[in-house]
């Protein structure tokens, strides 16, 4: 799919699937707690398993783990300190980053209310 699809695919989501702010937000959640999931998992089936990925509790340390960060007009998921994806606030479209705090149009990977979370984890490893 090229980079004119991809926005336009995303334009038809954001038309299809209104969204209310404390909605929004508690997706938003979900999917920060799924991508957790699948980090620890991916940690675990990788072979990585010591304390410098696991606290002692089994949770994942700080450096590998999801976050959510609100800015003016994008919500970040970051993972540990890095940037990995960005939440248009206005539409609930996800989009992969440039860099951190720019958002990749070509990477726009879906919207919040249809996203697998799963596939969405694998997009950041690929």
């Amino acid at each position: 799919m090229n980079e004119q699809e991809l926005i336009s695919e995303c334009a038809e989501i954001q038309e299809i699937i209104p969204i209310d702010e404390l909605e929004q937000y508690a997706k938003i959640e979900e999917i920060k707690e799924g991508l957790n999931l699948c980090e620890s998992a991916r940690l675990k089936q990788d072979g990585f398993t010591n304390e410098c990925f696991f606290n002692s509790d089994g949770s994942l340390t700080e450096n590998y783990t999801y976050t959510i960060k609100e800015k003016k007009k994008y919500i970040y998921l970051d993972c540990g300190g890095s940037g990995v994806f960005m939440i248009d606030k206005s539409t609930g479209n996800i989009f992969g980053i440039k860099g951190y705090g720019t958002i990749n149009n070509a990477k726009c990977w879906g919207h919040i209310q249809t996203i697998n979370i799963k596939e969405l984890h694998q997009r950041r490893h690929n």
